[in-house]
C-alpha cells in the first residue's frame, strides 16, 4: 500500500500480519513507501518492511497531481522490481490494486493475487474528485477482474463487486476487519492525554475519524447544536484532516465552541471512548466501521448513520 497512516486500513494490516506471523512457514513482508512501522499499530517484529520509494522527477503539469502520479510511479516501479526479484507465492493489495496488478503484468508475475477492497467501490471513487469516478470505477473493476481473489469487508460492499465492477462471483469473498478486543480493553482502561471538561457533570458525545468530507463531521456538529437546545452536554472529535479549519469555522459561527474540544489524532482514542456516554458515527459510506466497533468493544452505546455498508451491517 502507499501509506501506512493513521487510518484503519493501517490497523487491519497489523492484526492480519500479526495472525499470520504465528505460521512459522510463512514469511511475510509488507511493500509501501514508508521507510518505518508505526510503533502505536503493534505490528509483529516478524514482519519486515520493504520500502518501494524512488527519488522519481516528475515535470508540473496543469490539472496533474504531481505527488498523487509520483506516488502511483513510485509504488509501480518499486513493485516490478519486487514481483521480479522475489516472486512471492502471494500478493495482497489493501489500497491501490490497480497499480498492483498493472505492475503484476510489467513484471509476468505468475503467482496469485489477492485485491482486498475495504471501501464501497462506488461511492470511494466520488471523494475527492467526482469527475474522476467513472474512470476510476472502469480501472477499479479491470484491476480486480484480473485477481484470483478479491476479498470485501461486508456482504453488501461483495454485492457491489460482482455487479458493479463484473467481478466473479466466485472469487469474491467476505472478511471483516479483525479486532484486538484484549488491546482495545487495554487501552480503554487507561487515563485520557487531554482531561475533558465536566465529564462528570453532563454527557459526553465522542466521534473518532478523519476530518473529510465522506466521514462527514459536520453533520455531526450540526446534530450536537440541537442537542445543545435541550441540555448540556461535550462533544469530542477526535482526528485530523483537511477539513479541520472548516470544522472549526463552523462550530464558532454556530456558537457552541465552549461545548465542543477537539483532539488531534491520538493512537489511543479508546480512553476517551471508554469515559464517553454515546459514540456517533456520521460516515457517508463506510467499508466496515472500525471505530464503531471499537466503540461498542469500549462498552459505551453507538448512534450511526444507514451507511453502507458497514454500520448498516453491524447495527
Amino acid at each position: 500500500m502507499p501509506v501506512l497512516d493513521r487510518g484503519g486500513i493501517t490497523t487491519a494490516i497489523a492484526a492480519i500480519t500479526e495472525s499470520l506471523a504465528q505460521n512459522p512457514d510463512y514469511e511475510i513482508e509488507i511493500l509501501t513507501n514508508t521507510r518505518t512501522l508505526p510503533e502505536w499499530a503493534g505490528f509483529s517484529d516478524s514482519v519486515r518492511l520493504v520500502p518501494l520509494s524512488k527519488r522519481i522527477r516528475i515535470p508540473s503539469l496543469p490539472g496533474l497531481r504531481v505527488e498523487k502520479t509520483r506516488q502511483a510511479i513510485q509504488i509501480s516501479s518499486g513493485l516490478v522490481g519486487y514481483l521480479r526479484r522475489k516472486k512471492p507465492d502471494v500478493v495482497v493489495s489493501f489500497q491501490a490494486g490497480s497499480v498492483l496488478v498493472i505492475a503484476a503484468k510489467i513484471a509476468r508475475y505468475s503467482g496469485k493475487i489477492i485485491i482486498r477492497e475495504s471501501s464501497t467501490p462506488s461511492l470511494a471513487s466520488r471523494f475527492p474528485r467526482p469527475i474522476l469516478s467513472g474512470v476510476k470505477l472502469l480501472l477499479k473493476g479491470w484491476a480486480n477482474r484480473r485477481a484470483d481473489t478479491v476479498i470485501t469487508l461486508t456482504p453488501g460492499s461483495a454485492v457491489e463487486v460482482i455487479e458493479r465492477l463484473r467481478v466473479s462471483p466466485g472469487n469474491v469473498i467476505s472478511i471483516p476487519n479483525p479486532i484486538n478486543a484484549d488491546r482495545i480493553g487495554k487501552r480503554a482502561a487507561q487515563t485520557p492525554e487531554i482531561p475533558i471538561p465536566d465529564m462528570e457533570e453532563i454527557p459526553i458525545i465522542v466521534w473518532v475519524g478523519r476530518f473529510s468530507p465522506e466521514k462527514d463531521a459536520t453533520s455531526a456538529i450540526r446534530a450536537f447544536s440541537m442537542v445543545l437546545e435541550q441540555r448540556q452536554a461535550r462533544l469530542l472529535l477526535i482526528g485530523d484532516g483537511n477539513q479541520r479549519q472548516e470544522l472549526v469555522s463552523l462550530v464558532n459561527v454556530l456558537g457552541i465552541s465552549k461545548h465542543v474540544t477537539f483532539i488531534n489524532w491520538t493512537d489511543n482514542a479508546h480512553a476517551y471512548m471508554a469515559i464517553s456516554t454515546v459514540f456517533v458515527n456520521t460516515s457517508r459510506f463506510e467499508g466496515l466501521g472500525n471505530a464503531l466497533i471499537e466503540a461498542q468493544a469500549c462498552g459505551i452505546p453507538v448512534v450511526s448513520t444507514d451507511a453502507p455498508y458497514g454500520p448498516r451491517m453491524i447495527l
